[in-house]
C-alpha cells in the first residue's frame, strides 16, 4: 500500500505537470509569504523598539540641556556640587549627542528594513495572485475540453444506439415473434408458406413500430391495444391456413 500510494502521488504529480495544473508552485509561494510576513512583523517590532530608544536618547539629551540651562541661570550662586554637576553635564553632552545620532541611525535602518520586507511581501503576494490566475485559467480551459469530450462521447453513444443497437433490438423482437408463431403453426402440423411469412412481417413489424412509438410518447402501453395486436397476430395464420386449405 505504501508503494501504491507513492506511485499514485508520482503519477498525479506528472499528470498535473503535463496538464499545467500543478499547485506546488503556489504552495511554495504561500510558504514564502508566511515567512516574509514573520519578517515584516519582526521588522515592525524593531522599528518600534528603535523609536523608543531614539525617544529615550532625545529625552535624555533634552533633560541634560535643560539642567545645564538651569545651572547657568543661577551661576552666581553655585556651590562646589553645582560646579561638579555642570562639568559632568558638559562632559556627557557629547555622549548624549552620539546616543541620539546612533538611535536616529538605528531607527532609519530599521525603517528601511521594514520597507524592504514589505516590498518583498507585496512582490510575493502579486506573484501568488498571478500564478493563481494562471492556474484558474488552466483549470477552466481543461474543464471546457473535458466537457467537449463528454459531449462527443454522448453523441457517439446516441448514434451507436440509433444505428446499431436499435435495429438489432427490433430484429430480435421480430425474430422472437416469428419463432413463437412458427411454434404455434408447427403444433397444427401445417407448414408455413413463404407468403405467410411475408404477411407476418407486414403485420408484425408495423405493430412493433407503432408499439415503440406509443411507448416513447406516453411511457406505457394500454391493454386494449395489446389485445387487438394479439388478436391480429392470432388471426393472421388462421386466415392464411384456410386459404391454403381451399
Amino acid at each position: 500500500m505504501d508503494d501504491l500510494s507513492t506511485k499514485a502521488a508520482i503519477a498525479s504529480q506528472r499528470l498535473n505537470n503535463y496538464t499545467g495544473t500543478d499547485y506546488s508552485g503556489i504552495e511554495a509561494l504561500r510558504t514564502e509569504i508566511k515567512d516574509q510576513e514573520q519578517l515584516v512583523k519582526a521588522a515592525r517590532a524593531a522599528v518600534t523598539h528603535a523609536k523608543e530608544a531614539y525617544a529615550a536618547a532625545h529625552a535624555q539629551q533634552a533633560s541634560s540641556q535643560k539642567e545645564v540651562v538651569g545651572l547657568l541661570e543661577r551661576k552666581h550662586s553655585w556651590s562646589a556640587g553645582d560646579l561638579e554637576r555642570y562639568m559632568s553635564l558638559i562632559r556627557s553632552e557629547h555622549h548624549n549627542e552620539q546616543a541620539v545620532q546612533a538611535a536616529k541611525d538605528e531607527l532609519a535602518d530599521t525603517e528601511r528594513a521594514l520597507e524592504d520586507a514589505r516590498s518583498k511581501l507585496e512582490k510575493r503576494e502579486r506573484a501568488q495572485y498571478h500564478e493563481e490566475q494562471i492556474w484558474s485559467d488552466t483549470i477552466r480551459r481543461n474543464s471546457t475540453w473535458v466537457t467537449f469530450g463528454l459531449m462527443g462521447v454522448n453523441i457517439f453513444l446516441l448514434l451507436a444506439n440509433l444505428v446499431v443497437f436499435e435495429p438489432w433490438r427490433r430484429r430480435k423482437i421480430v425474430r422472437e415473434v416469428r419463432t413463437a408463431l412458427e411454434e404455434k403453426t408447427f403444433a397444427t402440423t401445417v407448414p408455413i408458406p413463404p407468403t405467410l411469412e411475408k404477411e407476418l412481417d407486414e403485420v408484425v413489424v408495423p405493430n412493433i413500430v407503432a408499439l415503440e412509438s406509443s411507448e416513447q410518447q406516453s411511457g406505457e402501453i394500454t391493454l386494449p391495444a395489446e389485445k387487438k395486436n394479439e388478436e391480429t397476430m392470432a388471426e393472421a395464420p388462421a386466415i392464411v391456413l384456410e386459404d391454403s386449405a381451399r
